[in-house]
């Protein structure tokens, strides 16, 4: 009888530890497959088999990319509690921190402040910039119309339809310069700007320069970018995570990188994880 209830458990122990590694897999499987909400719910499930350091890290991976920040941080922590000493938990976990703004309920406002800053999403900085281009060239021919016209109301026409888009113009030339100033200014706003002004050098530069981890926003073409690149890493060795194939192959995009965070390393290509000038950055 003994026997027989002994190999019951273990029957059952296999099933169990069987449908974990199905389940881990196929976790997996949807995590390579960018499918970031599904594999979370799986590795949510996982956690009727038991609690492990590597499945809460897992599980904060999956929650990290499906932008669920704030239970991201909660889990890597769960795993870091387990884990205390693991190098990649505390990495993620400070990158996720990095990532995360407080949200601030605002206060209500006037109607009108809403409906003009509804107005200005409509358009990105340099499109607002083009558009108060025009309406000023437009606004030249309305003041030769009044300068040259005959008719009277032509000219009141020319006048006044002249006299509105040069205030329109002015305003909107000085909208456009606010978008991109603010955007420099605040280098986590860059999540939100356009993706011509992610394509800027000049504003990625900027950003960069303080929030290194920022180039995370910057376009497939800056991300390619020595400059973009070499600029954060010098500020965030955590910018190489971000870089092409080609920049994690770069000896000072990599040696910039591993002098502000020697563990990103593992991030740099194989020939430079062989090379010995590198390796004496990383542990010196």
């Amino acid at each position: 009888m003994k026997k027989i209830f002994l190999l019951l458990i273990v029957h059952f122990a296999f099933c169990i530890a069987h449908c974990q590694e199905a389940d881990w897999k196929k976790a997996e499987e949807l995590y390579a497959a960018k499918q970031y909400v599904e594999a979370a719910d799986v590795y949510a499930d996982m956690f009727q088999y038991g609690e492990s350091a590597a499945l809460y890290y897992n599980y904060a991976n999956a929650l990290y990319k499906s932008n669920q920040l704030g239970l991201a941080i909660l889990n890597y922590e769960r795993a870091l509690r387990l884990d205390p000493t693991n190098e990649d938990i505390k990495f993620n976990l400070e990158f996720v921190n990095k990532m995360k703004t407080d949200k601030i309920e605002p206060l209500e406002r006037f109607f009108l402040s809403e409906w003009l800053e509804a107005l200005g999403r409509l358009l990105t900085s340099n499109q607002w910039a083009y558009t108060s281009i025009i309406s000023f060239i437009v606004a030249l021919v309305l003041v030769l119309l009044y300068l040259f016209g005959k008719k009277v109301w032509l000219r009141k026409f020319s006048f006044f339809s002249a006299l509105f888009l040069l205030v329109f113009s002015i305003c909107t030339m000085v909208y456009a310069f606010q978008i991109k100033d603010y955007i420099e200014n605040n280098p986590e706003a860059l999540e939100f700007a356009s993706d011509r002004l992610k394509d800027d050098k000049d504003v990625l530069l900027k950003s960069v320069s303080q929030a290194g981890w920022t180039c995370c926003y910057a376009s497939e073409n800056l991300r390619n970018d020595k400059d973009v690149l070499l600029a954060a890493s010098k500020v965030d060795g955590q910018a190489l995570y971000f870089a092409s194939q080609s920049l994690r192959d770069d000896k000072d995009v990599v040696m910039a990188a591993i002098t502000q965070k020697p563990i990103i390393l593992k991030y740099a290509s194989f020939r430079l994880r062989d090379d010995k000038d590198i390796a004496l950055a990383a542990v010196g």
